[in-house]
């Protein structure tokens, strides 16, 4: 990974590079190919919403040869995970290779990221103060720091570089003197790169300076954020900024930035939804020098060791009263306030992570002293002195190992399986596929029309894109259906915090497109309005479907189940959604820099509505609640009796007999878990006004049943 972080990029004059750096003598790194070619995204280009200052990405076939561009010596050789552009997180492994660093250190990738992006990267100093970077690697060549490679040398095979690249392909950037340099002059290629200036990573700010920094993300939102009252009432918002800002007077003097950016954190997860997201204002280089030696998470309203090395084997499941001093109730209260992600009420997202991160939340740095050390008093009485496992012994071996975490996790982003003689499966990590990848699926639904139930499994997936999961929905679509209800914006023009904004800098309006519209707050794209998924004509497949689902199903993914429930076209099993079910703040974001932490957050612009009817069965507010809840237990956790979900799912097709072939099962329609404040004098909101909404009764769909609720083995993680 980089050794460098850029702050305020201050875009000066183009075609400047490094004299040093003018040679086109560099051989291209993707071994077969001419110079310039399958470059995906160079310097001024955007990556998503985010914009590539001196980045090369370059897109390969997985496993391809990668070659040294010329010769040097290797100063790094690492593996990593980029959480932004500019942002990542390194890991210490003294394993000789990529392959075996990557597979050293999964396990303790965090599990809100997809293993598949964590990647190789090797760091070759050419001399004259020039370094090249090439990042998103694999291979089993042994490296070590020092060694002199030859150009031309392998130095590792294509995987994937970022996260937000649903495609094989590496990163490359050439570094002089520590600063940014033209990564494509040395290869021969026309340039767009334009250096930066930098200025010194932020340490600390100010007490006025922190209170100006979150006053401006709190102005972001109330002028720009189209979902903020759907969140908090506006007298809420208030009473909590009011509490802020004098939390931040009663501490004159310096705040530490570790501290300051938790205080962000917080802020961010107030006005939660699962597409606003903080950038840290620092690169973490090295993996944390501790971790704790048992795991600690909240079953239900118990706080119990869920997991532990094995010296502590016999402290898990045991339920715990305090943690150095700090009584369970208040951690939780603590770690809760911290977490966000997730839209509206849909705190199924909140639970998991209480049931698996709170520890990490409440002890690394900078809340916690990062050493892990605990001195845990169990309801038993039994207190014990737990320290921190130091992570230069090596990384912890907990009893159980993530495999949890990794549920339908694909090497190809998704799989085809024939589970048995009536069921096949195809499991989703994301829904990004290309043309090529969307008809081998179609294939796959062509050749299992005999079978009468098909899976598709969208947990632990974060989303993808729209006209992906739109082909999908319609090869199983029976009817068009409407996929568009509406696009709001709340403001077009005048948008004064734009200027903060490193995406939109200078821009004071948007979306010429959008319109007002009579009785509505907000201004709305009335050409989206109405939007059809029509099926297949070539591949449609016509047996019952079941779709998995679970709290890290966000975005596309959770359009999927939406698409499902909407039209009855399935079954709903597994958990709550991360991702609302009647709206998604999801399309177009500002990246604000605030001033004086540098810290970036990502507001989304736009709202998409999909559905406007509220019924007890799709309350307002909550993400796709699924027809069959299968809870999280203890033993889903640690994964004891195999996937949960998976084996609900099979267990409840092998007793769903007599129904036929095209016919859905009935979906059940009473939710008695609705919570409290949702439903207001037997109706809901379908207009807005003043950030409420209003819906007739008689508007509401008639109730078809129960919903099935299994209890599972292990004690079920409920909600706050």
């Amino acid at each position: 990974m980089k050794r460098f972080l850029f702050g305020t990029w201050l875009l000066i004059s183009a075609g400047i590079c490094d004299a040093e750096n003018q040679t086109s003598n560099y051989l291209w790194p993707i071994k077969g190919a001419e110079a310039g070619e399958n470059i995906i995204c160079a310097p001024q280009g955007y990556i998503g919403d985010e914009f590539n200052f001196d980045y090369l990405f370059i897109g390969a076939e997985e496993g391809t040869t990668v070659l040294a561009p010329t010769g040097g010596v290797i100063t790094d050789f690492g593996v990593g995970y980029h959480t932004t552009l500019y942002q990542s997180i390194g890991y210490k492994s003294d394993k000789p290779n990529f392959d075996e660093k990557i597979k050293e250190v999964k396990p303790y990738l965090d599990r809100s990221l997809d293993p598949r992006y964590l990647c190789g990267d090797i760091t070759i100093s050419v001399g004259n103060g020039i370094k090249i970077y090439i990042e998103g690697l694999n291979g089993d060549i042994a490296f070590k720091k020092g060694q002199r490679i030859g150009k031309g040398d392998p130095i590792g095979e294509v995987a994937y570089s970022y996260h937000k690249i649903k495609r094989p392909s590496i990163r490359l950037s050439i570094g002089h003197n520590d600063k940014s340099s033209d990564p494509m002059t040395p290869f021969g290629l026309k340039s767009s790169f334009i250096p930066p200036k930098t200025t010194p990573p932020v340490t600390e700010v100010t007490s006025k300076q922190a209170k100006e920094d979150f006053l401006l993300h709190i102005g972001v939102l109330k002028e720009l954020f189209p979902g903020l009252y759907n969140v908090i009432t506006p007298e809420e918002l208030d009473r909590y900024v009011d509490a802020t800002v004098a939390r931040i007077d009663a501490r004159p003097g310096k705040w530490p930035i570790g501290e300051f950016r938790d205080l962000m954190r917080e802020a961010v997860a107030k006005i939660h939804d699962s597409h606003i997201y903080m950038f840290p204002p620092t690169t973490a280089q090295t993996g944390p020098s501790h971790l704790p030696a048992i795991r600690l998470g909240w079953i239900g309203d118990t706080l119990i060791c869920t997991n532990a090395t094995l010296r502590y084997q016999r402290l898990i499941g045991k339920p715990v009263a305090s943690v150095n001093g700090l009584s369970a109730d208040s951690m939780k209260a603590a770690a809760a306030a911290r977490i966000g992600g997730y839209d509206m009420q849909a705190a199924e997202y909140k639970n998991f992570i209480l049931a698996t991160e709170a520890d990490r939340i409440l002890f690394e740095k900078p809340v916690g002293d990062g050493t892990f050390d605990m001195n845990v008093r169990f309801s038993d009485g039994e207190t014990v002195e737990i320290k921190g496992h130091d992570t230069r012994n090596g990384t912890p071996a907990y009893v159980y190992g993530d495999r949890f975490f990794y549920t339908n996790t694909h090497p190809k982003s998704y799989t085809l399986r024939i589970l048995n003689d009536s069921t096949a499966y195809i499991g989703f990590t994301n829904l990004s596929q290309g043309a090529p990848q969307q008809e081998e699926i179609a294939a796959f639904i062509r050749s299992i029309a005999d079978k009468p139930n098909l899976i598709i499994d969208v947990r632990n997936n974060d989303g993808g894109l729209g006209d992906v999961t739109e082909k999908i929905y319609s090869f199983i679509a029976n009817k068009p259906v409407v996929v568009s209800a509406y696009e709001k914006a709340k403001k077009t023009k005048e948008m004064k915090t734009l200027q903060f904004s490193t995406n939109y800098a200078g821009m004071t309006e948007l979306f010429p497109d959008f319109e007002p519209v009579e009785g509505k707050e907000g201004y709305y794209n009335r050409s989206a309005e109405g939007r059809l998924i029509v099926p297949d004509s070539a591949t449609n497949y016509k047996g019952r479907v079941y779709v998995l689902v679970n709290e890290r199903s966000a975005s596309a993914a959770a359009s999927i189940a939406a698409l499902v429930m909407k039209e009855g076209r399935g079954t709903i099993i597994g958990r709550e959604t991360r991702t609302g079910y009647h709206h998604m703040t999801a399309e177009k974001f500002a990246e604000t820099l605030l001033p004086h932490s540098q810290i970036k957050i990502k507001t989304p612009l736009i709202e998409l509505g999909f559905d406007t009817a509220v019924t007890e069965r799709i309350p307002y507010g909550r993400g796709v609640i699924p027809d069959h809840i299968v809870p999280l237990t203890l033993d889903e956790l640690n994964y004891r009796n195999g996937d949960a979900i998976l084996n609900y799912a099979l267990g409840l097709i092998d007793g769903d007999t007599g129904k036929g072939a095209e016919e859905s099962p009935t979906p059940a329609w009473v939710w008695f878990l609705i919570v409290g404040g949702t439903l207001i004098g037997g109706g809901f909101l379908l207009f807005t006004n003043g950030g409420r909404t209003f819906l007739n009764q008689s508007e509401k769909k008639k109730r078809r049943g129960p919903i099935k609720r299994e209890t599972g083995t292990g004690r079920p993680i409920g909600s706050d």
